[in-house]
């Protein structure tokens, strides 16, 4: 897409059988280099703060940008504050805000962290717009096959990921597994983190009262079920 933007002619040729079947089609979706950079380098930040704008010009209305809350356990309260000095860009909410953003939490949380300017998306809507936007471009998208071989490209960018581990030196798989839940009886408008020790988890909201729980990081390139100890 963004060769596209500059000038280029590009083909695309994906051996998966349709658009977000590979990694970024399980991805949680979430813009949010702030809270990212907890654990992330530098760049990161640097780097991600142009994310929300750079989606919202290529797919105009798939960008909510409704901030990240992030909150703990009562037991693991000081987990907020291990984060807060490992972030910026928040600030800091009460019971009553904390309300005021989400109501189905009231109760819950008395004191939580709120990062105003981070936002989400639905990756798999965004792959499929951007797939249907090259297509419009007359860009050439091929799933299921291997690219044209008898082709004179200027270029050839192998973008095939995890399917060169054990041919890059030092190349590894990292699964993360999530969960997909459907329910009426909770309503959330915006990505909510909860700290935890060892198990932190994630909550994305997606369109039909759907939501995508995630994720654990497994150092694994096992594409097999989900695993007992991740769904736990």
């Amino acid at each position: 897409w963004q060769l596209y933007r500059h000038g280029f002619r590009v083909s695309v040729a994906d051996q998966a059988g349709e658009v977000g079947a590979g990694a970024s089609g399980f991805a949680g979706g979430m813009l949010a280099p702030w809270c990212e950079r907890e654990s992330a380098e530098e760049p990161v930040l640097t780097l991600g703060r142009l994310a929300a704008d750079w989606w919202e010009a290529a797919l105009p209305g798939h960008v909510k940008r409704r901030g990240t809350l992030v909150v703990a356990g009562g037991r693991d309260a000081g987990e907020l504050d291990r984060f807060s000095r490992r972030t910026s860009g928040w600030e800091w909410l009460d019971e009553a805000a904390i309300v005021a953003l989400e109501p189905d939490l009231a109760g819950r949380f008395r004191r939580a962290l709120f990062f105003r300017q981070e936002a989400h998306l639905d990756p798999r809507q965004a792959l499929s717009a951007l797939a249907a936007g090259l297509e419009d471009a007359r860009m050439r998208l091929t799933f299921g096959e291997p690219g044209e071989a008898d082709v004179d490209y200027n270029w050839v960018i192998d973008c095939t990921g995890a399917a060169q581990i054990g041919r890059l030196p030092g190349l590894r798989g990292v699964r993360g597994e999530m969960l997909c839940l459907e329910t009426s009886e909770l309503s959330l408008s915006r990505p909510v983190r909860l700290l935890h020790p060892r198990h932190p988890i994630y909550i994305v909201p997606r369109e039909k009262n759907r939501f995508m729980v995630g994720a654990t990081m497994i150092e694994s390139d096992d594409a097999g079920p989900v695993t007992a100890r991740s769904l736990m």
